[in-house]
């Protein structure tokens, strides 16, 4: 991964551009059953929102499912240039998206020795409450009207919802099975760094790993988050042969209450270490370049230092134009716009400040039009001492 240098636009956004080498190709074989991203012409990260996704995914025409998907790269300070994802561009919305996977008979998973499920998940703002997961369907859904109840063999993946679920999902629908078999719930990321500010922000992968002798295995970020034996799941059955269903598509079918949560790289595989070696030339680069950004904006104040001076600036020049127009009585009304326009709390003080000293003048009788600038000036000069 490359970066380009940072740059502070307006209203104090701190904005990286991260430039990824094109992921190695994937060609569908007997190995790589499904493979789906989103590249983007790398000078650009224009966001399309569209009913019409692109192929092979198509998006539910189910009247429940209104969510308008979109295709883009990343956000501020996360850009990757170059590489898009498919994103729930709204909320709160149902979504449904799907693609064929297979051809007309799909995927017998009792012909299979393993079957390896990966996608990457990057939530852009503060989570609410979102599905992330993904599901292997039975059959395309019929008018493509995928719903929440379209039959499916296997969901895995996040599901977050404030403190309530922070979990990985896995849930297995069998041939000879009443009842869905469901895996207990992890908590994403079982480490120290899930503390870390911004980390939840950042982009990660899912892989499920099933075996034909009834182990299954889920990873985090490339890491073993939990295993064992199919027959052990939830609820618990004595059967050592149980039947998976076999799948015909791919789907996202989900509910949201956070908006631009974007997903990428999806592939379905027979061999576990074909998935590491991509996830390796895909998110683990992404990530890395990411995590960098992440220390550069928690650990170097020089943006927000720069930040405060532009504010300081915009505030003294302000209050110098609106002293002209404006009654002393109305400076603290402007100036507070002007801080809320600029996105930074601490110029609520700076205003207040102002109100009560032009509220002292106006109480002593001195003439606004030439002690008001007078205060403002030196006001914005000593804010700038300080910040120097």
């Amino acid at each position: 991964a490359t970066f380009s240098p940072l740059v502070i636009v307006a209203a104090g956004t701190v904005h990286y551009d991260i430039v990824l080498s094109p992921p190695p190709p994937l060609v569908l074989s007997e190995e790589v059953l499904f493979f789906s991203h989103f590249p983007l012409d790398i000078t650009t990260t224009t966001t399309t929102t569209t009913t019409t996704l692109p192929p092979p995914w198509r998006a539910s025409t189910a009247p429940t499912h209104k969510g308008k998907w979109g295709i883009e790269s990343a956000r501020a300070p996360y850009t990757v240039r170059g590489d898009g994802g498919l994103v729930m561009m709204e909320a709160p919305e149902r979504y449904g998206a799907f693609a064929a996977v297979g051809g007309e008979d799909g995927v017998d998973l009792e012909e299979l020795e393993e079957l390896v499920i990966q996608y990457e998940v990057h939530p852009q703002q503060e989570m609410t409450c979102s599905g992330m997961y993904i599901k292997l369907l039975l059959e395309l859904p019929e008018d493509e009207k995928l719903d929440a109840q379209t039959p499916y063999s296997i969901l895995f993946g996040p599901d977050y919802c404030s403190q309530i679920t922070n979990d990985v999902k896995l849930v297995i629908n069998y041939t000879d099975s009443t009842a869905p078999l469901s895996a207990p719930q992890w908590i994403l990321r079982e480490k120290e760094e899930a503390t870390v500010v911004g980390l939840e922000l950042m982009s990660f992968i899912y892989t499920l790993h099933l075996t034909k002798n009834g182990k299954y295995s889920i990873y985090i970020d490339n890491y073993l988050a939990t295993s064992g034996l199919l027959q052990d799941l939830s609820p618990p059955t004595s059967s050592t042969s149980l039947k998976l269903q076999p799948f015909k598509a791919i789907a996202i079918e989900a509910v949201t209450s956070t908006p631009h949560i974007l997903f990428d790289n999806f592939l379905i595989t027979t061999n576990l270490t074909t998935a590491q070696t991509y996830s390796n030339a895909t998110w683990a680069p992404k990530w890395a370049a990411q995590e960098k950004i992440r220390l550069e904006l928690i650990s170097d104040p020089a943006w927000f230092r720069a930040w405060v001076w532009l504010v300081g600036e915009v505030l003294e020049m302000g209050s110098i134009v609106l002293q002209s127009v404006l009654s002393p009585e109305n400076y603290f009304y402007a100036l507070l716009l002007i801080g809320l326009l600029c996105a930074f709390p601490p110029v609520f003080l700076i205003g207040l400040a102002i109100y009560y000293g032009c509220r002292t003048e106006t109480s002593s009788q001195e003439t606004p039009s030439t002690s008001s600038a007078s205060r403002f000036s030196s006001l914005g000069k000593s804010s700038k001492a300080k910040i120097e």
